[in-house]
């Protein structure tokens, strides 16, 4: 299958397209509208970011923000759709969805781009045909902890109870809080499930897509917190008592080279230093649920902010070539108290990728600065 054109849902919507049967290959229909999510301020830690050189995403300035608007939220219902890979590349009328094409790499999915004409190949043994009405739950990088639950999962947050029933197109299953998620939410509700791998096709009758749900992270909305509301419904969590910190020793990426000495400090002051990989996913909400106080460097582990109660304390040591707002904004929805401490990459000081990078952050100054916000003692 060769495309050479993306194409946004709204402009295939338009071109009025249809089936054999006169029906119309892309429908729509209003889930959300569009919202203002007001940002609590920087409570402790860096709270002017004037002066320091940093990169900022979504943007820069961002840290400033006090407000911002996530976009009207849609569901599309598409005919004779074929769905690409776990990222979840779609493609109609021989076009390609650009909404599906965010953080997605071609060679890690099965996709070849010809440099000279722009056509892109989608490569497949074989294409599956999927019979009736199927979900899209697939999103570049759903093997992360991050991306499957804030990218994927958090789309059933809005999804219409007309399709609880609906197959669910999903990536494969290969890690535990994978598993974890969708056996929680199927004592609920029965789930029937799909997978797709990186380099398979399928082609859905009727395919039900909900885009962009979150701003893929930097625009999260209330309304995604439904979902783990009900992950977190049968835990019977104690009243918050804990203080937790979040490792990335096990990381190789963004690897933090003073995090021993920081592990040391806090574990000395009575916090639990969690390896969130050796946990199920029970046991991550439970931790979350429980905590008062949270500290940990930019990372999936703390995705699990969704799980904490409103006002626990958290400490995000940030990267300054790396300065993401994911965390702020989405333990924001729950009402937490955020603060970051800034740390320093190591080796020159220029905008490349940073997740191959190491950087450092002084213990003494974080002790200082988690002293003052009541972190400690």
């Amino acid at each position: 299958m060769t495309d050479p054109a993306q194409i946004t849902l709204p402009k295939l919507e338009a071109l009025g397209l249809t089936d054999d049967a006169g029906r119309p290959l892309v429908e729509s229909e209003p889930l959300l509208p569009g919202a203002d999510v007001a940002i609590l301020p920087l409570a402790f830690g860096h709270t002017n970011f004037e002066t320091p050189r940093i990169h900022e995403h979504p943007f820069a300035g961002a840290w400033r923000q006090a407000c911002y608007s996530p976009a009207p939220v849609r569901l599309y219902r598409l005919r004779g759709a074929y769905v690409h890979s776990t990222a979840g590349v779609v493609m109609v009328a021989n076009r390609l969805v650009a909404e599906t094409l965010q953080h997605v790499w071609p060679q890690e999915h099965g996709m070849e781009v010809d440099r000279q004409t722009g056509f892109t190949t989608l490569c497949s043994a074989a294409v599956r045909r999927v019979a009736g009405r199927a979900v899209h739950l697939l999103a570049a990088g759903a093997y992360n902890y991050y991306h499957w639950h804030i990218d994927a999962v958090s789309r059933l947050s809005i999804l219409p109870k007309a399709h609880a029933d609906d197959l669910l197109l999903v990536p494969p299953l290969e890690h535990g809080f994978q598993r974890d998620t969708l056996e929680r939410l199927a004592a609920e509700h029965p789930l029937t499930l799909h997978a797709i791998g990186p380099a398979e096709t399928v082609l859905v009758d009727e395919l039900i897509l909900i885009p962009n749900f979150g701003g893929f992270g930097y625009y999260p909305r209330p309304e995604m917190l439904d979902v783990f509301d009900r992950l977190m419904r049968p835990m019977d969590a104690m009243p918050p008592h804990r203080r937790l910190y979040v490792s990335r020793a096990r990381s190789s990426k963004r690897r933090l080279e003073t995090e021993p000495e920081i592990a040391a400090l806090l574990a000395a002051e009575g916090y639990e230093i969690l390896d969130l990989d050796t946990l199920t996913l029970d046991e991550q909400i439970r931790c979350f649920a429980e905590a008062t106080h949270v500290v940990g460097p930019h990372g999936a582990g703390l995705t699990n902010l969704v799980f904490c109660r409103p006002g626990t304390a958290v400490c995000e040591l940030q990267m300054d070539c790396y300065m993401n707002w994911l965390f702020r904004r989405l333990g924001n929805l729950r009402g937490l108290r955020y603060g970051c401490v800034l740390g320093s990459i190591q080796g020159p000081w220029e905008l490349v990728w940073p997740h191959d990078r190491s950087w450092r952050l002084p213990p003494d100054h974080l002790h200082d600065t988690l002293q003052g916000a009541g972190f400690l003692g």
